[in-house]
């Protein structure tokens, strides 16, 4: 399966996946070309579950194309129809990397150079010609900085032209693995295999409109290798977790007392639903501290999915008016 499991939401910078990588080949002695293969099987086992019978993989110079050349060998021994193209000079491509397009190339693979006359309007009529079904992203991975160079854009901006459902190996090329932004221009996937660790970027910024659907393989590598390069506080998925569970004799004063400060006259929301929150999830006990005259916090706590508050000025002070939402 092209998903495995993880015991931890934890995120990771860039840095530190790279250095799970080094302690996995040099200190646990697993050869890189053996992490590559499993990241290869995890795309190819992807592109084999949506049925595809041919595919199109656009490979770099560096370990996220040798990621392609693996699925690509992979979905050729499967019987598929496979295209690759390399961007970029293939004499950069060079260990790892170097095995893996030999893994292609032995299961009859033509790796093809990129060219221009490929980058042309005709780009989606070019790629039905081949009957791809699928295109795989595998030109930039999470070492990029800066913006996208020219000759990768010009792919990129083929890709997302194509209007295929697109798979990126590890993280869509041209988005930052550290911040979520985009470097100039990104690959719009449909879906994205995170390998080892989650990166951050997957997660923030502008991922959302370019990672599709989220996947993650750890490539079999242990969790406890995790653990040997903290370097910074861990960030974790915002994700929900098992409340602990309370005993018979439990009550609101040992379960913890949230003070919540806020809101102002006609504008108690955010501090309501933020105390609805506290209590929701476990506080025992919430204060919320806001200004004289926001009269229509008890009444919102109370009923606040069905009620407006809206100020209205009179001759004393300013009251709070509350009326039924209308559904």
């Amino acid at each position: 399966m092209f998903v495995s499991s993880s015991s931890t939401n934890e995120l990771f910078t860039a840095e530190q996946v790279r250095e799970l990588d080094r302690i996995a080949i040099e200190e646990l002695g697993v050869p890189g070309i053996v992490l590559m293969k499993r990241a290869g099987r995890a795309l190819f086992d992807f592109i084999k579950s949506q049925n595809a019978r041919a595919v199109t993989v656009f490979c770099g110079t560096g370990n996220n194309g040798g990621d392609g050349f693996i699925m690509a060998g992979l979905a050729a021994q499967a019987g598929l129809a496979v295209r690759v193209m390399l961007i970029g000079s293939s004499e950069k491509i060079s260990g790892d990397a170097l095995l893996a397009k030999s893994f292609a190339e032995e299961r009859g693979i033509n790796v093809e150079p990129w060219n221009a006359e490929f980058a042309s309007e005709a780009v989606h009529n070019k790629l039905d010609k081949y009957g791809s079904e699928w295109i795989v992203d595998a030109l930039l991975g999470t070492g990029l900085c800066g913006d996208v160079r020219p000759e990768f854009a010009a792919a990129i901006q083929s890709i997302n032209d194509s209007a295929m459902p697109v798979l990126a190996a590890d993280i869509p090329s041209g988005l930052c693995s550290d911040t979520g932004k985009i470097l100039g221009i990104a690959v719009e996937a449909s879906a994205t295999i995170s390998f080892i660790g989650r990166k951050r970027g997957l997660y923030t910024g502008q991922a959302a409109n370019v990672c599709g659907q989220l996947e993650f393989s750890d490539l079999a590598v242990p969790e406890a290798v995790k653990s040997l390069q903290r370097k910074s506080l861990p960030v974790y998925i915002n994700s929900p977790i098992a409340m602990p569970a309370r005993t018979a004799a439990e009550h609101k004063g040992s379960n913890g007392h949230v003070l919540i400060i806020g809101g102002n006259q006609g504008m108690v929301g955010a501090i309501a639903m933020a105390s609805l929150a506290a209590l929701r999830t476990g506080a025992g006990l919430v204060s919320c501290a806001t200004v004289s005259g926001a009269d229509g916090m008890r009444m919102h706590l109370t009923y606040w999915r069905k009620m407006l508050e809206e100020p209205f000025p009179s001759e004393s002070s300013p009251r709070i008016q509350v009326r039924p939402r209308a559904y």
